[in-house]
């Protein structure tokens, strides 16, 4: 059962500025971008930011999360919004956008069609989230995201995600290879099934009480708001929920 939530750390952020945005995304399918915005847009509202999601994803996941989170009344709002990725206006609609901290925006895994937005929003991205698993291809389409980020001079940071806990080889040839490159998080986020679990009740890491998996996205989400100079991190009295089964073994 939902607790009634703690008075967040710090006094939630002017709103009268520009907000920081933060895009995940990447040259390939299921490497966890919309995984990375459930777990980290709750972790900034729970740290009294005002939150806003864009989802250009054709599969609108993020959106159905967001009204299933409402649906159940899970305490730090996250208020998300569609937008068309064949839309050339869909930078300009962000770019106007007041009245909140922080922005997570979506996309889908199409370079081609992404560029001009990328180019468009080039100015104004704070961060370019690159999640990638180790597997050789996973390496392949993020380094090519990386030449594309190079190119417009986004900041990114590849963040290697839904790592196994038998893939400890694997995880360190990925790291040396791309540490040679390009930034990578200091912070690896495991594959649990409490991930799963928590999503199917619209839930993120730090939603809960415990759960295999939330000091990781604790740990990255401290690292992410003391680079974006966004203050302190959570504190362990902010949790508000119970994850039911029991805590997994990674896979």
């Amino acid at each position: 059962m939902a607790k009634k939530p703690s008075a967040p750390d710090t006094a939630p952020a002017h709103t009268s500025h520009k907000p920081i945005i933060i895009i995940s995304g990447g040259a390939k399918g299921g490497v966890g971008k919309t995984f990375l915005i459930k777990n980290l847009a709750p972790a900034a509202a729970q740290d009294g930011l005002r939150v806003l999601v864009f989802d250009f994803d054709t599969q609108a996941s993020i959106g159905r999360w967001c009204s299933e989170r409402t649906n159940r009344n899970v305490p730090h709002p996250i208020e998300c919004r569609a937008l068309d990725w064949h839309d050339h206006n869909s930078a300009r609609a962000i770019e106007a956008v007041t009245g909140y901290d922080i922005i997570f925006i979506d996309v889908p895994p199409v370079i081609e069609v992404m560029a001009p937005f990328y180019k468009a929003l080039a100015s104004k991205t704070d961060l370019f989230l690159l999640p990638t698993g180790v597997g050789q291809s996973d390496l392949d389409s993020v380094e090519t995201m990386i030449q594309v980020l190079r190119k417009l001079e986004i900041p990114h940071l590849v963040v290697i995600n839904r790592v196994k806990s038998v893939a400890r080889r694997f995880l360190k040839d990925a790291k040396n290879r791309l540490v040679a490159i390009t930034p990578v998080s200091p912070v690896e986020i495991p594959d649990y099934y409490d991930f799963l679990t928590l999503d199917e009740l619209a839930l993120g890491a730090t939603d809960t009480e415990s759960c295999n998996g939330r000091d990781q996205i604790v740990g990255l989400w401290s690292m992410l708001r003391l680079q974006l100079n966004l203050g302190k991190g959570i504190k362990p009295n902010g949790i508000v929920a119970k994850l039911a089964p029991k805590r997994a073994k990674a896979g």
